[in-house]
C-alpha cells in the first residue's frame, strides 16, 4: 500500500539546525562525503560561505539513481587529486564578446549534472548555484537559479530524491491514470515546499521540471 500523503511530503531540514543531512546518518549515506582542506580548494572559490560548508561538512560524493543526480566529474577529479577547476563564467554563459581576449574575472565550479547536460554551476563569488545546459550556446546555456547556497542545493536534491523513493512504483489494484494523479499532486506540493524553502527556487525552473515530471 502507497504511504500516506503525510508520511511522503516533508519539510526540508534547515542546514545548520539539523546538518545531519551531510553527516554519517544523512540521506546521501555514510563515508559519502568529500570534505577539502583550505589548500585542496582553488583560491578563485572565493565564497566563504561554500567553502566553509565544504572544508567543515563535505560535499556528497554519491549517484542518486532516482534523480539521475551524478557527481562523478567531480569524484575522478577527488579521486586522482586534481584541484577542482574554475571555469570563466563569462565565457561558458555567453556573456562576453567571441573576440574578448580580457583576462576572466568571474568564475563558477561543476559539483554534478542530472541527466547527464543540466549541470550544477557553483557561482564562485556568492555560491549560488546555477543550471548550465550543455545543450545551449553562449547565453542559451543560462538556465537561471537552482538554489541560493550549496546547502540548500543538497537539502532540495535529497527532499526530492526521498520523496521519490517513498512514492515507489504503482501498488496492486490502483490504475496508473490514479498513480499519476497522485505523483502530480505530490509532486505540487514538493514546489510550494522548495520554494518556501529557497527563494532562488523558480516555478519554471528547467533543472526542477525534469525532475518533478
Amino acid at each position: 500500500m502507497l504511504q500516506s500523503f503525510e508520511q511522503i511530503i516533508q519539510p526540508p531540514k534547515i542546514p545548520g539546525k539539523d546538518i545531519r543531512i551531510n553527516r554519517d546518518r544523512s540521506h546521501f549515506g555514510a563515508g559519502s562525503l568529500w570534505k577539502p582542506t583550505e589548500s585542496e580548494l582553488p583560491t578563485r572559490l572565493t565564497d566563504a560561505d561554500t567553502r566553509r560548508f565544504l572544508t567543515t561538512v563535505g560535499f556528497p560524493l554519491v549517484q542518486c539513481t532516482g534523480i539521475q543526480w551524478d557527481p562523478s566529474w567531480l569524484k575522478k577529479s577527488v579521486d586522482a587529486g586534481v584541484e577542482l577547476y574554475a571555469y570563466d563564467a563569462d565565457e561558458i554563459f555567453g556573456r562576453r564578446w567571441a573576440d574578448d581576449d580580457s583576462p576572466p574575472v568571474n568564475f563558477c565550479c561543476n559539483f554534478g549534472c542530472v541527466g547527464g547536460d543540466a549541470v550544477v554551476m557553483v557561482d564562485a563569488e556568492d555560491g549560488v548555484i546555477i543550471h548550465y545546459d550543455l545543450g545551449g550556446y553562449g547565453d542559451q546555456a543560462d538556465r537561471g537559479l537552482i538554489a541560493g547556497s550549496m546547502p540548500s542545493l543538497l537539502v532540495l536534491l535529497g527532499t526530492i530524491d526521498m520523496v521519490i523513493k517513498r512514492i515507489g512504483e504503482a501498488p496492486q489494484g490502483l490504475s496508473c491514470e490514479a498513480f499519476e494523479n497522485l505523483r502530480t499532486t505530490i509532486f505540487c506540493q514538493v514546489r510550494k515546499i522548495m520554494a518556501d524553502y529557497d527563494d532562488c527556487f523558480e516555478d519554471d525552473s528547467r533543472f526542477w521540471d525534469r525532475l518533478l515530471e
